[in-house]
């Protein structure tokens, strides 16, 4: 079908942006050729006019189809499967394509979005081929840093991404990696690195943000608290321009939340049974990832990472696009979504995932936002809700670099507002579900691990297995901000990195001392 004339025109509209056009002359091939190159640039056509649900089905369909997609059009198609939160299809486009003919410079893409997909092994065969390929390469030496750093694999990883900046050293991505798990003992000579990379960024440049975070970072392993600050207030202002922040949009989201009929929507529970799913729930940076680390070291649960696909289910039966887990115009439509379509939705990609096991971990720590809506459209569902010291919590934000994850993050009182607004959510939610939601106090769980296991790992239907508390050996991959960390097991000497920077946070610490 490549030869088509019809599609070459419509592939070069795409290509200039005249989405209208392709439009025009996609509507009678998609009916008449359905075959991948056609349905996947349908699609990819659909979803730019905001018709989710339809760019939904005919990604499906180009993934069912025979054929195959030349290295633009691949791409193009795997962004999309990305964005539709798709990961089975997307595993079964790559098995069927032959990447090895793809083009060098489009492998590092690649290999980022078959692993932001948790399709690990597909990533790891990828950037295997791209070390073979391009050795001296600062993406391919990041890429296998990277994958190392989600496996555990702290020394391996720090070889990459120090080959990595040798060949690039303004490359902060890189630098960033290495702050989250280096230790202090290299961390002057890492300092010294990033200042003199530094004047060769482009100021105020996404790259400026990651190598004035990870100063931050290295600097108070140092306990050069000060020079951190300045480094980190520097951040956070780039951080500003670069992720702006609607505070006018996030409070009218969580006052309609809050004016919800929780119990109402939850009751109902008109979705489906079987999915076996346990949500891991809170702020970012509360402690969440320790206790997926916790639940994937049992034997019947897998390691589901964090994805969109609760909202991508929302979206699908709503035929609503849009932004984060949950914006106003997806609220809007909730009432009239069939949850029986979210459900059946979600039991799919979960018996995909988790292969015959009994229980499936999804821990994007937002989803707290969407709990009334999960316990309908999965009734089985379990919901376990990390609470941890609020100025331990705001502080850990400011200090991750998120990258369009968290705006709110890059403002002491952003942070502080948004987290108030969290709290006030989640005790409405409490009131309206009560039973529904166990709350993990993360310094609970430090400070007695077996007894607190015990207790969650009973709330989602499972018998204790001492082997859980093992986060050396636990399986998956760990993907966040956490994941330098949680190898070395259960710390219990975290928190108050705060107090270093009282003075600093003084408005912020006070917002959360009033509430």
């Amino acid at each position: 079908m490549q030869a088509d004339p019809r599609y070459r025109e419509a592939s070069a509209h795409v290509a200039r942006g005249d989405w209208r056009r392709a439009a025009a002359l996609l509507a009678p091939l998609v009916r008449e050729c359905p075959t991948v190159d056609v349905l996947a640039l349908g699609a990819d056509v659909s979803l730019r006019f905001g018709a989710y649900a339809e760019a939904c089905e005919l990604a499906r369909g180009a993934s069912a189809a025979e054929g195959q997609l030349d290295p633009a059009a691949l791409m193009r198609y795997v962004r999309l499967l990305r964005r539709l939160e798709m990961p089975a299809e997307l595993e079964r486009l790559l098995e069927r394509h032959d990447v090895s003919t793809l083009p060098d410079a489009v492998l590092p893409e690649l290999t980022l979005l078959a692993s932001s997909a948790s399709l690990f092994d597909v990533a790891s065969r990828l950037s295997d081929r791209m070390l073979g390929r391009l050795p001296a390469s600062a993406d391919a030496q990041y890429v296998a840093g990277l994958l190392a750093m989600f496996r555990g694999e702290r020394e391996p990883s720090l070889q990459h991404l120090d080959r990595a900046t040798a060949i690039e050293p303004r490359m902060g991505n890189a630098h960033w990696l290495v702050a989250m798990q280096a230790d202090a003992g290299s961390a002057a000579a890492h300092v010294d690195a990033m200042r003199r990379a530094l004047p060769g960024v482009v100021p105020g440049s996404e790259v400026e943000a990651y190598l004035r975070f990870s100063l931050h970072r290295r600097l108070h392993s140092l306990q050069r608290y000060e020079e951190a600050w300045t480094e980190l207030d520097r951040g956070l202002a780039i951080g500003r321009r670069l992720d702006p922040f609607d505070a006018s949009a996030d409070h009218a989201l969580f006052d309609a939340l809050r004016a919800t009929d929780a119990s109402a929507i939850a009751s109902a529970r008109d979705g489906v049974s079987g999915g076996g799913m346990i949500f891991v729930v809170g702020m970012f940076r509360s402690g969440t990832s320790l206790i997926e680390r916790v639940l994937t070291g049992h034997p019947d649960v897998v390691d589901g990472g964090e994805t969109y696909q609760f909202t991508a289910a929302m979206r699908e039966a709503a035929d609503q696009d849009g932004t984060g887990v949950i914006d106003l115009p997806l609220f809007a439509r909730a009432p009239h979504i069939d949850y029986a379509r979210v459900g059946e939705r979600m039991a799919a990609y979960a018996t995909w995932r988790k292969g015959g096991k009994a229980r499936l971990t999804e821990k994007l720590p937002s989803n707290y936002l969407l709990l009334p809506w999960i316990l309908r459209a999965l009734p089985d569902a379990k919901i376990v809700h990390l609470r941890r010291d609020a100025r331990d919590t705001c502080f850990s934000n400011l200090r991750t670099m998120f990258r369009g994850a968290a705006a709110y993050s890059n403002d002491a009182m952003d942070m502080a507002r948004h987290y108030r607004a969290y709290e006030a959510l989640m005790a409405h939610w409490h009131r309206a579900m009560p039973g529904c939601i166990l709350d993990v106090q993360y310094a609970d769980f430090v400070a007695d691990p077996a007894r607190q296991a015990e207790r969650l790992l009973a709330f989602c239907g499972l018998n204790f297995d001492p082997r859980v508390l093992d986060l050396a050996a636990a399986r998956g991959h760990t993907t966040t901000a956490s994941a330098g960390e949680l190898r070395r097991g259960i710390l219990r000497n975290r928190g108050d990195d705060w107090r270093h920077y009282a003075a600093h946070l003084a408005p912020m610490l006070d917002l959360l001392d009033r509430a």
